[in-house]
Order: structure tokens, then sequence, then C-alpha cells
């Protein structure tokens, strides 16, 4: 599932690459069915968004969007052939703030106590380990073993030397976008994690969070999440 290496230093704590795996795969699909718009919908994408607008402009009912999108849904599960694609970049780019920040005056910041906040309810004392994590990438993960609903995962493509990852042409493939994804940090019982993302719609589209997913009837939820960044 995880390609293997040199091995790091203990990490008595760290579950299997089987756990992990699941927490990756069932944080995705939340993300994009519900946190990423509904590109995932590909050309129902338009339609579904605008009556979501008219719906929350009207203060209208939603019951008949909810009913049309889950009947989407299905057949995008039944028809994997029409799934659109996420791209998964192996490179991330870490924008939680050094320990350093919390340190100083940054913890009194709202942002600051929200992230402090977030980090203590999974990783205890162990802020400033957890913080070194979700500041490293999760180079390990492949795409081909992420199985999603209703969206296919790709390796994101190599850009050409001397381009910027960002150009519409890089993520031309990537019909969704394309996510770098964080280390996981999880709580002493394996029933709480932290996990930071960069999503990428568009050569200036996207967005980081820092989630906290919490494990429920047998799959990891996401209950909390603090944007950090946004374009």
């Amino acid at each position: 599932m995880f390609q293997t290496g040199m091995p790091r230093k203990a990490e008595p704590t760290q579950p299997s690459a089987a756990r992990q795996l699941q927490v990756y795969t069932d944080v995705l699909n939340q993300l994009v069915e519900q946190r990423w718009n509904d590109r995932y919908l590909g050309p129902d994408e338009r339609r579904i968004s605008q009556v979501r607008t008219d719906a929350y402009l009207h203060h209208a009912d939603t019951t008949g969007l909810q009913r049309e999108v889950n009947r989407l849904r299905q057949n995008l599960m039944q028809q994997p052939e029409r799934q659109s694609a996420v791209c998964l970049q192996a490179e991330f780019r870490p924008f939680l703030p050094p320990w350093s920040y919390f340190q100083g005056e940054g913890v009194l910041t709202p942002i600051g106590g929200r992230l402090m906040g977030m980090l203590q309810s999974v990783a205890g004392a162990a802020v400033r380990t957890a913080l070194d994590s979700l500041r490293t990438g999760q180079r390990q993960l492949r795409a081909a073993n992420l199985r999603l609903r209703t969206a296919r995962v790709q390796s994101a493509p190599t850009p050409a030397p001397g381009s910027s990852a960002n150009k519409e042409w890089y993520l031309k493939p990537c019909s969704i976008g394309m996510v770098s994804l964080s280390r996981l940090v999880f709580n002493t019982s394996k029933t709480k994690c932290l996990l930071a993302y960069n999503f990428y719609c568009g050569g200036k589209c996207g967005q980081g969070e820092l989630l906290v997913a919490e494990k429920r009837g047998g799959r990891w939820v996401i209950v909390a999440a603090e944007e950090c960044w946004v374009s």
C-alpha cells in the first residue's frame, strides 16, 4: 500500500499502513463530495451548482436537490468510467506555521488559537512533534491504492522543466483538481487524527486546510476544519 524505504526512527504509536490508507481514502471521499464544490459531477457540475445557489438565495427547500445529487453519485459509482479525476501530487508545500509561531504571539491570534486547539485535541502535549509531521508530505502514498466512491485518483503529471506547477495545462488531466497530503497524526487511542492538505483547482485557485477526523462506525469522518490559505 505504501512504498517501503529506509526505516525511520521508531514510531511505536503509528498505525498500520492499511489503517492509514483507510483514513486517506475516507477523508478524500468527503473532500471530493462535500468540500470541493461539485467538480466531481463533471458535466452536471454547473447545473447542480446553479440550483444550490438559487436555493441558498431564496431559502428554498433542498430535499429535491439532495435527491438528485444522490442519484448522480449512484450513477458514478455504478459507471466508474464516467468518473472525473483528482490528481495526487507528491510534493507537499507546508502551510502550517512553525513551532516558533506558537511560542510567541501567534498563539494569541484567533487563527493561532484555533490551530493550537485542534493540535492539542489530538496530539495532547506532543504538539511540536505533531506539527512537524503535519508540515511533512506523505510521500509513500500511491494514487493506485486510493479507491474513491465517485472519483478516480491518479498521479499528478510531471511538469516540464522550467514550468510552473500551477499552470492551467498542468491541471488539465485533473478535472477535479490536484491534492497533496501531509503525514497523519493520531491520538493515543487511534480514534482521532490530524491531516493537512493543499488543493489546487486552477492556476490561481485552491485552498489549504487542517482537518480533524474521527473514527465513527468504522469510517473516518471530518469533524473539524480550519482553512489556512485560499486563492
